[in-house]
């Protein structure tokens, strides 16, 4: 694995790297987060390594710093006697990084696995498309909820400082439009939640107040991470009292992206919000549910 020349190493030779647990995307990216990886796990800044939840990840070596273990004692856990791969109990999903998806530090190959220690296995088409700049394409799916009250009271103050007699009504009838609330992406291919506030403005009384669900498909060649973190502007097109469709674009992006989408905002809603990352802290808690879960299971 060597350097091309210009010392930039070759977009597909890095790639390789990553079943190792390089960094996702082209180094220069600056708007990727430094502690994002291939396997979507955070990178522990003082020990430079993977934490999976149940146990760290030493990238360098592709193997864990610790044995598996089960909350209920076994000779080997989560191992199948019949597939050699499995009874290594510091490998990473089999020793086949490519193909398989350790989510928590557990890889339970045996036929009666649990949804949260199961080994899954991605095809090809899968596993390029989790890459940006992959193959395939990926989803963002966004669930936004917003409220008219606080725009309907700005509307009527600034309403009344126009019209002290009668302003506050048409004021507060126009600030109706806007709404004010909560934005959260989820990106499935990275296993990666981003939200923040948003606000929106929907040509219609009351139109401020409502739900959305949209799932944007992101083709090849663009980050959806970059696109779900930071900055975005979106349009909603709902025709129908239930369902429609939305497009979204972010500042510095390529084409805008568009899916269908479920919600109240009728018919025409526009809209722009400021995520965060916020994977760390969905990832503890559902850590420690985890936890919590598989000690109580292990009472009974």
């Amino acid at each position: 694995m060597g350097d091309s020349p210009g010392g930039q190493l070759r977009p597909l030779l890095y790639r390789r790297l990553l079943s190792l647990g390089g960094v996702i995307g082209n180094p220069s990216d600056t708007c990727a987060p430094e502690y994002r990886r291939f396997t979507g796990k955070d990178r522990d800044p003082v020990m430079g390594e993977d934490y999976f939840g149940a146990r760290y990840y030493k990238n360098d070596l592709g193997r864990f710093y610790s044995p598996d273990w089960s909350a209920s004692p076994q000779p080997v856990p989560y191992a199948k006697l019949d597939d050699p791969q499995s009874l290594n109990l510091y490998a990473y999903a089999l020793d086949n990084p490519v193909r398989n998806i350790d989510k928590d530090g557990h890889c339970d190959t045996t036929a009666n696995a649990k949804a949260a220690t199961k080994c899954d296995i991605v095809s090809e088409a899968q596993n390029n498309s989790a890459q940006p700049g992959g193959n395939g394409s990926t989803p963002i799916v966004t669930v936004s909820a917003t409220s008219s009250a606080p725009g309907m009271f700005v509307g009527g103050l600034i309403g009344e400082l126009i019209d002290p007699v009668g302003g506050g009504i048409p004021g507060s009838f126009l600030g109706s439009m806007v709404g004010v609330g909560a934005n959260v992406s989820y990106v499935p291919s990275t296993d990666s939640t981003y939200a923040g506030p948003t606000i929106s403005f929907t040509p219609a009384p009351c139109g401020g107040n409502g739900v959305s669900v949209s799932d944007a498909i992101v083709p090849a060649g663009q980050n959806a991470n970059s696109i779900a973190n930071g900055t975005t502007y979106s349009v909603q097109f709902q025709p129908t009292p239930l369902t429609g469709s939305t497009v979204t674009k972010y500042p510095g992006s390529g084409p805008a992206v568009a899916g269908p989408s479920v919600g109240t905002k009728v018919p025409l809603s526009f809209s722009g919000a400021r995520n965060s990352d916020i994977t760390p802290a969905v990832r503890s808690v559902t850590s420690f549910v985890n936890r919590t879960i598989n000690t109580v299971e292990s009472w009974f």
